[in-house]
């Protein structure tokens, strides 16, 4: 009999971990994970690790969801690195608030996407030198202007730009509100567009 009374509490003190491994592709540099449990959670922030897959630690910052039951993961500042792999891991030290270890593992692998992206509108007018364009939004962190190679003109995202460009594929600057660069790339002005994602 006591053998018997011996493996039940052994069985029922022991934990079972359920692991979550998912691999996503193409991800935005200003990504926020949420990751959820099925009871409510507490966690430090040794509770999980964003690192790249080289191993190399990311600060991250970590909240509890506003359910209890979940965690937001926010990106480093400025946002991850393009076209780079990550992944973010959870320790088996997140329980529940009565203590026990919770039964979820988390182990997600993801990579950013190769360039950033913006939302835009083009029209192109009879000459084809005339364009109006509105940069709506886009993937690069805290970018709120941008301005074209050889101008001095800052425009902001969402303003309709009428401009005559030669160019097709000019290059773009985009600045944060201080003034401060952020991203160089191109912008493709070869067809018309209306609220149509493109690479920068």
């Amino acid at each position: 009999m006591k053998k018997l009374i011996i493996l039940i509490l052994l069985f029922i003190n022991s934990t079972v971990y359920a692991s979550y491994f998912k691999t996503f592709t193409n991800i935005s540099p200003n990504k926020i994970w949420t990751l959820k449990f099925n009871t409510q959670i507490k966690f430090s922030k040794d509770s999980i690790v964003v690192k790249e897959d080289n191993g190399k630690i990311i600060n991250c910052t970590f909240k509890k969801g506003s359910d209890g039951k979940s965690i937001i993961i926010y990106p480093p500042d400025g946002g991850y690195e393009l076209n780079k792999k990550y992944i973010i891991e959870t320790k088996k030290n997140i329980k529940s608030l009565a203590g026990r270890p919770i039964k979820q593992e988390y182990r997600i692998f993801f990579t950013t996407i190769p360039k950033h992206k913006a939302i835009v509108d083009i029209k192109i007018g009879q000459t084809p030198w005339y364009k109006e364009i509105k940069i709506k939004q886009t993937s690069i962190n805290g970018a709120v202007k941008f301005k074209f190679e050889n101008s001095s003109i800052y425009f902001n995202l969402n303003e309709t730009v009428k401009i005559i460009m030669p160019e097709d594929n000019p290059k773009i600057y985009f600045y944060n509100s201080k003034n401060q660069l952020l991203y160089t790339g191109y912008i493709n002005l070869k067809e018309e567009a209306e609220n149509k994602e493109i690479e920068i």
